[in-house]
């Protein structure tokens, strides 16, 4: 079981990765018609131009220089993927048919994608096959892909196999979350998945064909299952604190900056910085909207072309949490108010994490009444302790949220912090 991290070279001009699959070399080429690959003839004739050249040599910073991290390659040679700078992870090929993608179709049946197209976002390490997985800054491991021996932690999926005409199998096409905490994973499309979580204690999950899984007396392992604990982490896998040069320790939302950073509630905003008097755009609402949504249910914000925050958008759209009407896609570069972030956000939270936690009477939000437009959500999320409004308790609902301000209440909403 193995997963193998191709790193940039620069070739003729172009960022070339170099891997080998069962003794079978591939170069995989990146230029502005996106990305290809070559498999090697034999005796290692072929390469990516047809120009005889000199042997590449190593150039590090290639990958930064166009965006993208670092290739995967899977055991199986028709899958491959991208994990960009940004934290997209890209995929193409035969298996991405599996992956619930494909835009071709050959002469025997066989569907395949020969274009590069975005999985999901927030991504820190992905592995690619017909099953793919993905873990997030926060540490969620997500799976997408076949799913016959319930190698996502769960049965079923939600649509049967077009990569290969001859092999109908039940596939997921979008990911879902498979465990939390999780700190490295391996898997092969043969022998399964094993992820070791961040306590160090070893999962593992799917076909155990021979004792693979270590899981004696079945030849399938259903759900993630223990193998042992005490596995060490390599250095420095343990989580550390996250910290913004412009969040002096001192400030009242530096605990919480930090612990919605951590978990991957928020991000920075670039150069070590956090931005914590910036304000939020109704875009930027509409993304923590869908992440606590799909949290919630066990799913990944979809990818979509277009603009960044077009998948979040169409989510929420798709899920119910709002129409077109009521967030008008010409309205998300503008900035959001608080009353808009409560309102958007409370349709995603559950009832149960919204229980009331002490008593506010109708007029004690000096400029909120109950009976205003959006009175009812803001004394609810009053009385469940999320927001508290100023000193004098008003809540300035016309007004624009910040950054510092919007960590704090996502943080208490996780439970990350105390209600207040």
């Amino acid at each position: 079981m193995w997963l193998s991290r191709c790193h940039p070279i620069s070739y003729n001009g172009k960022v070339v990765w170099y891997s080998t699959y069962d003794s079978t070399p591939v170069f995989y080429v990146l230029d502005d018609s996106g990305i290809k690959s070559y498999p090697v003839g034999e005796g290692g004739g072929q390469q990516p131009d047809p120009d005889p050249t000199p042997t590449p040599t190593p150039d590090p910073g290639a990958a930064d220089s166009v965006g993208v991290e670092r290739m995967l390659a899977a055991p199986t040679i028709d899958a491959q993927a991208a994990l960009k700078t940004d934290g997209s992870v890209w995929m193409w090929g035969a298996s991405a048919a599996d992956l619930g993608k494909y835009n071709q179709e050959d002469q025997y049946g066989n569907h395949y994608q020969d274009t590069p197209y975005k999985v999901m976002d927030d991504v820190v390490y992905a592995s690619a096959g017909s099953t793919a997985y993905a873990i997030t800054r926060d540490g969620t491991l997500y799976g997408w892909g076949r799913n016959e021996n319930n190698q996502l932690n769960r049965a079923g999926g939600n649509y049967t196999s077009l990569g290969d005409p001859y092999d109908q199998v039940t596939c997921q096409s979008t990911p879902v979350v498979v465990a939390k905490d999780v700190y490295a994973v391996a898997h092969s499309d043969d022998y399964g998945v094993l992820f070791l979580k961040k306590d160090g204690s070893l999962w593992v999950c799917g076909p155990n064909i021979n004792g693979d899984l270590g899981i004696p007396g079945t030849d399938r392992v259903n759900t993630m299952t223990k193998l042992m604990d005490g596995v060490a982490l390599p250095s420095g896998g343990e989580s550390s604190t996250v910290s913004f040069r412009d969040v002096p320790a001192g400030q009242w939302y530096a605990d919480y900056v930090a612990k919605a950073a951590q978990a991957g509630l928020m991000k920075g905003t670039g150069g070590d910085k956090f931005s914590p008097n910036g304000t939020l755009t109704v875009a930027e609402v509409v993304t923590l909207t869908a992440r606590l949504h799909a949290d919630r249910q066990g799913e990944s914000v979809p990818a979509s072309d277009g603009a960044w925050y077009l998948g979040a958008y169409n989510y929420c759209v798709d899920q119910g949490l709002f129409t077109t009407s009521e967030v008008p896609l010409s309205t998300m570069l503008n900035k959001a108010t608080r009353f808009q972030m409560v309102d958007l956000l409370d349709r995603a939270v559950p009832s149960e994490e919204k229980e009331v936690i002490k008593v506010v009477f109708n007029g004690e939000v000096p400029d909120v009444q109950e009976t205003d437009p959006y009175g009812p959500v803001v004394y609810l999320w009053y009385r469940a302790g999320i927001v508290e409004g100023d000193s004098n308790g008003n809540f300035h609902g016309n007004t624009h949220i910040s950054r510092a301000e919007t960590a704090a209440i996502l943080c208490r909403l996780a439970g990350l912090t105390p209600r207040v």
